[in-house]
């Protein structure tokens, strides 16, 4: 079995921030590894707890601890979070090195869809997108699964955001599961379900947050050197037959999108980076 967290960056109706991409996400995780991966990160914040606590003579318990990519990086939001303003630099980033740490560790799959809103026809609405953006998961998700894990199956694990959005996404499931997808893909390893969870809650979803503003951001500032998108580059899915050619895992939507030359620089930074790594 496998849990595909899922999260989003970036605004999703398609009349606002025009030039800016909107980015959905999976990251794929076996059921193998998800004790391990939440041990790991749940003591780490435990850890964390204690010292404020010491520090501070402030309570506080694991649902306060959600790691959320905006608290961290926008100073007023940190300052409001219950858990991050009272860390120093050092401690957030020693946690957030804990976390990405994890992709490896854990052996985490990546698949993301980035949506350009620019060149999307009118009858698109910010609904309409999210569910373009999940069936693109959907399906990288399914061929994965078919292709490399023909025997395992998948839940798909989301933040629970709106009643109206949860009841979209999860009619639209459901329509993929009778029918197939738009491209004619039938969901043979995906549960019938996705499952909505609250993100404070799921250390899976806060890693996919995260993931995902990397995406976000190296697509807005057509940045392939930022930090950690190179990070989190290796790990988004590649076939077998083209691991170090073409990345399998990324959809850019639709096809007349403005990336193409940046796409390209993307699948050869991830070919770099891999041969890097092999050589270490």
């Amino acid at each position: 079995m496998y849990f595909f967290y899922i999260d989003e960056s970036g605004e999703k109706n398609p009349l606002v921030k025009k030039e800016e991409p909107f980015v959905y996400i999976a990251l794929a995780l076996h059921e193998y590894q998800w004790k391990k991966f939440e041990k790991l990160i749940n003591d780490y914040k435990l850890k964390l707890i204690r010292k404020i606590f010491e520090r501070e003579n402030v309570t506080l318990e694991l649902a306060d601890a959600e790691i959320h990519s905006s608290d961290i990086r926008i100073p007023k939001s940190r300052a409001k979070h219950p858990f991050l303003k009272y860390l120093t630099d050092e401690e957030i980033e020693a946690l957030l090195k804990t976390v990405y740490s994890q992709l490896e560790e854990r052996h985490f799959t990546i698949f993301a869809a980035v949506i350009d809103k620019n060149c999307l026809n009118d009858y698109m609405d910010w609904e309409k997108v999210t569910k373009k953006a999940y069936e693109l998961i959907l399906e990288r998700s399914e061929r994965f699964l078919a292709d490399e894990h023909n025997n395992q199956q998948a839940i798909f694990v989301l933040d629970n955001t709106s009643k109206q959005l949860n009841r979209s996404v999860a009619m639209k499931h459901s329509f993929f599961q009778r029918k197939g997808t738009t491209s004619g893909v039938k969901l043979h390893h995906i549960v019938e379900i996705p499952f909505f969870v609250e993100s404070y809650l799921s250390n899976g979803v806060q890693l996919a947050d995260l993931c995902s503003y990397n995406i976000y951001r190296a697509f807005k500032d057509m940045n392939v050197d930022y930090e950690y998108f190179k990070f989190i580059l290796p790990y988004i899915h590649c076939g077998k037959k083209t691991r170090e050619e073409k990345i399998d895992g990324l959809k850019v939507f639709p096809d007349n999108h403005r990336w193409k030359d940046f796409l390209e620089e993307v699948e050869k930074k991830r070919a770099r980076l891999i041969k890097e790594r092999a050589q270490i």
